[in-house]
């Protein structure tokens, strides 16, 4: 299991290079995890790109907050 989260996924933090590679980029919100806790208490980034929980300001789960940034990138490329 990866041991940061990123907390800024969005589109223009996602690159492709010349052989339709997808890259990750701007880690500097990231957070690395010293253990299997990622709870997450304050929130940094892109707000469109919040998850639910992160958004009310509850404490949250990083790596699942990264899961639902992709989903809402996903959906703002499709449309």
């Amino acid at each position: 299991m990866p041991k940061i989260i990123h907390r800024d996924i969005k589109p223009e933090n996602i690159l492709i290079d010349e052989n339709d590679d997808i890259k990750l980029a701007d880690f500097g919100l990231s957070t690395f995890l010293n253990d299997s806790d990622d709870l997450v208490n304050n929130n940094v980034g892109s707000a469109y790109f919040f998850s639910p929980e992160a958004c009310i300001g509850n404490k949250y789960k990083g790596r699942l907050n990264d899961i639902w940034a992709c989903g809402i990138t996903l959906y703002y490329m499709a449309t």
